[in-house]
């Protein structure tokens, strides 16, 4: 919280986040700090 804190001092409007889906535990972290889902990125190993 001290760099969202940090961020917002200095102007910053928005923080992004990037996790992998099957890591739950990180989600709920996120979203405990007030951050929430925005958009869902699809990818193909080819």
């Amino acid at each position: 919280m001290f760099s969202v804190e940090r961020f917002h001092q200095m102007g910053v409007k928005q923080i992004r986040l990037d996790t992998a889906e099957i890591n739950e535990s990180a989600r709920q972290l996120f979203t405990s700090f007030g951050f929430r889902s925005s958009i869902i990125e699809m990818l193909m190993e080819i």
